[in-house]
């Protein structure tokens, strides 16, 4: 028995003897964080002092949609459970949360950053290599963040409580990266635009009502002041015409006027000139009289006269009423004194006549151009 006793009791070598506070592995152990590591890419040490749990997210985070077989995904729906288990699993002390992500689903990022941010539990975040648009929430969602020197952050305008950030946002994203970080913060507007999506354009929709409530008042302005204008044209465009007939009317007179002179002169001047000839010899009365007839029916301009002056009546009649659609009825009655106007010249045989016939188509001309403004 004493035999025993001592064989059994004999030390082990100095060397092979194992601290209290550090356990070995079982290989079961190894097992189970090996198969943790391929199926969901974490694993919870607890070999340490501290039992610590280690997330990975690398790749693209895979949300709403299935990504093509050939990218590195991180499905969120392995990770949310994980970060609940984790939160409720007493024997995990804190969790530290890896990072290398290009982006990915935005909306799953952004519930995987809530969840973390709302733990109880310690939690630090490292970004290691790039980190795209999601990876910025995720990192600042711990309560200690840290960055590896050689590692880069792009920062996109991600959406936050269902709204697109935009210059505001990314800067408070700035401001939480330069404390987390260390970084020196240099944002410059130049710099902002360079990158996408910072600035848009958005093209916003119309209220028709109220654009239209705007324009029908500036139009109802504008088209009264254009009735105003053009009612005060016309008055001013009649008096001015009426002006013009009064004249004609004047000048219509000094022929009717000029026409019994005419014939008074020929006789005149025709007894004067066969005295002339004739000397001493007669002629007789009738002779000279049948003479002045036929002249005085070769420039009577009576007929052209009256119906001259009947146009130019009318026409003011036409003017002061208060009838629409005049402007070609005017026109019409100035083609008519034209033409009267006309008559006139190439009968008379007068050079006063001849003068005051030049003076009336003038007046005439002029009133024509005035015609063609009114409708």
């Amino acid at each position: 028995m004493s035999h025993n006793h001592k064989k059994n009791n004999r030390r082990k070598p100095v060397g092979e003897e194992l601290p209290v506070d550090q356990p070995q592995e079982q290989p079961e152990d190894l097992e189970e964080q090996t198969s943790q590591i391929i199926q969901s890419g974490s694993v919870t040490m607890t070999a340490a002092k501290h039992v610590i749990h280690c997330l990975t997210i690398v790749g693209q985070i895979e949300g709403h949609y299935i990504l093509p077989p050939q990218n590195k995904t991180t499905k969120y729906e392995h990770v949310i459970p994980q970060l609940v288990a984790i939160e409720q699993d007493p024997s995990i002390e804190g969790l530290m949360i890896i990072l290398n992500t290009v982006g990915g689903d935005v909306e799953a990022g952004l519930a995987i950053a809530e969840l973390i941010s709302g733990m109880k539990k310690p939690t630090v975040s490292l970004v290691l290599g790039g980190g795209h648009s999601i990876v910025v929430p995720l990192a600042c969602s711990a309560k200690q963040s840290f960055i590896a020197p050689s590692a880069t952050m792009t920062v996109h305008p991600v959406r936050m409580n269902g709204l697109v950030l935009g210059v505001p946002q990314t800067f408070s994203y700035f401001e939480k990266m330069q404390e987390k970080f260390s970084l020196e913060n240099d944002i410059r507007v130049s710099t902002l635009s360079r990158y996408p999506e910072v600035l848009t354009m958005e093209e916003q929709a119309v209220d028709e009502e109220e654009l239209w409530k705007g324009l029908k008042k500036a139009l109802d302005g504008a088209i009264r002041q254009f009735v105003e204008t053009r009612t005060s044209e016309g008055e001013h465009l009649r008096e001015d015409l009426i002006e013009k007939l009064d004249n004609m009317l004047k000048l219509v007179g000094c022929i009717e006027e000029r026409s019994p002179q005419i014939i008074a002169e020929y006789r005149d001047k025709l007894e004067t000139k066969v005295k002339e000839l004739l000397a001493d010899t007669q002629m007789e009365d009738s002779r000279i009289a049948a003479e002045v007839v036929i002249f005085a029916d070769k420039i009577c301009t009576d007929e052209e006269v009256v119906r001259l002056r009947s146009h130019i009546v009318h026409m003011k009649d036409t003017l002061v009423s208060d009838d629409s659609g005049i402007g070609r009825k005017l026109d019409f009655i100035a083609q008519e004194m034209n033409r009267e106007a006309n008559t006139i010249l190439s009968k008379a045989n007068d050079l006063e006549i001849s003068n005051i016939g030049i003076e009336l188509k003038t007046e005439i001309e002029k009133v024509r151009e005035q015609i063609q403004n009114i409708e």
